[in-house]
């Protein structure tokens, strides 16, 4: 026997779509056809936001909804905690979980062109994770999910340690996660730990040569067409017994957070020489 859900759904894919709700309109003395099911669309991927900043949550339909009785709900997807909810022809506020309160709202002017996305401002890191938009209305219900991921920090390097021979050139790497964009970089500093000496200082968009030790002005840079890709590598030139065997630190600071790498510079191997007699 077949389920009447079963039925349901096979009715809402292949029937809906061509049973219309035939509405008289007033105000405009006119009928307007309304699609009988719809679907609620939000966005393809996760959103990615710096902590503090403002994100939109999307959630629309494609049909025009009768206002009367139409019930938007947002919701925490793993915890059901109420974010926001617009009822009666308006968004209830003091149904909203506290730490939504005054940060999230409606579009309201657009809610009427099926536009229920959601604005939600300062951004915190418990905000992370998956909200559902639930549309209900006489016609039907639909739901979406979207899913808030703060933009967090990541340094890295590709090695741990590097060999140079004295005089060489050696380069010590260090990148950010290409998700964080160039202008939330406020400031990379490369230091030698041990002694705590500043090799090179990159602070608002720009390099300060000027900035580093004496023994390593003039030696030392970035490879400046590299950094709008999140590249913070350094290039040491004519590389010193003095530089080897320390250790170096990336550290790179955003708005809101801050991450670092770490690479050896040791002494190159001996090399093998061959005398021919």
């Amino acid at each position: 026997m077949v389920s009447i859900f079963t039925l349901r759904y096979y009715a809402k894919i292949y029937l809906l779509p061509l049973f219309l709700y035939l509405f008289f309109n007033k105000r405009m003395n006119q009928f307007v056809y309304f699609v009988i099911g719809f679907i609620v669309h939000g966005p393809a991927g996760p959103l990615v936001a710096p902590l503090g900043s403002s994100v939109v949550l999307l959630c629309y339909v494609d049909e025009l909804l009768l206002m009367e009785d139409l019930e938007v709900e947002w919701r925490r997807t793993d915890s059901e905690t109420l974010v926001h909810l617009y009822q009666d022809g308006e968004s209830r506020p003091e149904a909203h979980q506290q730490d939504y309160y005054d940060r999230a709202y409606f579009f309201t002017d657009q809610i009427q062109h099926g536009n229920f996305s959601l604005c939600l401002e300062n951004l915190r890191a418990e905000d992370e994770g998956r909200y559902t938009c639930r549309v209900y209305s006489q016609q039907d219900s639909g739901e979406t999910e979207v899913q808030i991921k703060h933009e967090c920090l990541i340094v890295s390097g590709s090695d741990r340690s590097v060999s140079a021979y004295d005089g060489e050139d050696v380069t010590l790497s260090c990148s950010v996660d290409s998700h964080i964009k160039p202008e939330h970089i406020e400031k990379v500093l490369w230091r030698k730990t041990d002694g705590n000496i500043l090799v090179l200082l990159y602070q608002n968009n720009d390099t300060l040569p000027d900035s580093s030790d004496e023994q390593y002005r003039d030696r030392v840079e970035f490879f400046t067409a590299e950094i709008p890709k999140g590249n913070f590598s350094l290039r040491l030139k004519s590389v010193r017994t003095e530089d080897k065997g320390g250790r170096y630190t990336c550290r790179v600071y955003s708005q809101q957070d801050s991450g670092e790498t770490e690479v050896q510079i040791k002494h190159g191997e001996i090399r093998s020489v061959c005398f021919c007699i």
